[in-house]
């Protein structure tokens, strides 16, 4: 409450702001992250090795392994596709396994997907971009976030992107992605199985997710960062 200015990284967490703290909304300003610039698409990406374990076609989400992330209902969503014999690939999640991760672990040993789903825990950026590029489609069904990056990191790569409608996605993703409802087991598998089945659907994401995510940089977002610190200092 102190503060001249704080900075918020999108309008829904500057609206989370104001709810849950009863901030003076002109207080507060958006300043939107960014991907880094090395999160691209890759001309020799089909020439690279994939992490152990890894084989395409995949589908790859990218997050720590926590309640928030709303993993297992993906792996259920997962396990729908799959049964209908749409896909016959698998399912890499990267990340770290933190909070309650072996719910996740255990939803995929319960479901028998042992075979098909892979953890690769933590990558660094360049195996990251990698992932994305090789990716046939990235899903990212998270119960909550400030902004959401790594859809946006997916479309700088070219990746479609199927995503959760709730919180900052709608704001941050536009109609560059297919937005659902992450509470919906059935309407996420219906996505997913959308996009791997239609290519020319899977082509047309990738290039409005490509045109999106060019919006964004962090000159940007360093340049509307500065200009907070200077607004603040002549508060």
């Amino acid at each position: 409450r102190r503060a001249a200015r704080i900075i918020a990284i999108s309008e829904f967490t500057k609206r989370d702001l104001t709810q849950r703290y009863r901030l003076a909304p002109e207080k507060i300003v958006v300043v939107p992250e960014a991907p880094a610039a090395g999160f691209t698409s890759m001309p020799d990406a089909a020439a690279r090795p994939l992490p152990a374990r890894v084989r395409e076609p995949f589908v790859l989400a990218v997050g720590n392994l926590e309640p928030r992330k709303n993993l297992p209902r993906l792996i259920e969503a997962f396990r729908q596709v799959v049964s209908t014999g749409g896909f016959s690939g698998c399912l890499v999640i990267a990340g770290k396994n933190k909070y309650r991760g072996d719910d996740v672990t255990a939803t995929v040993a319960r479901l028998g997907l042992q075979d098909q789903v892979v953890f690769t825990g933590f990558v660094d950026d360049a195996t990251l971009t990698l992932l994305y590029n090789r990716a046939a489609l990235f899903v990212y069904p998270s119960l909550y976030e400030g902004f959401g990056l790594p859809p946006l990191e997916a479309m700088a790569c070219g990746c479609p992107v199927v995503a959760s409608n709730a919180t900052a996605m709608p704001e941050t993703l536009g109609d560059a992605a297919i937005l659902v409802n992450p509470a919906s087991t059935s309407e996420l598998a219906a996505a997913i199985a959308r996009v791997l089945g239609d290519a020319d659907l899977g082509r047309s994401l990738a290039a409005r997710g490509l045109a999106h995510a060019g919006r964004f940089s962090w000159v940007k977002t360093a340049a509307l960062t500065r200009g907070v610190y200077q607004d603040a200092r002549r508060a």
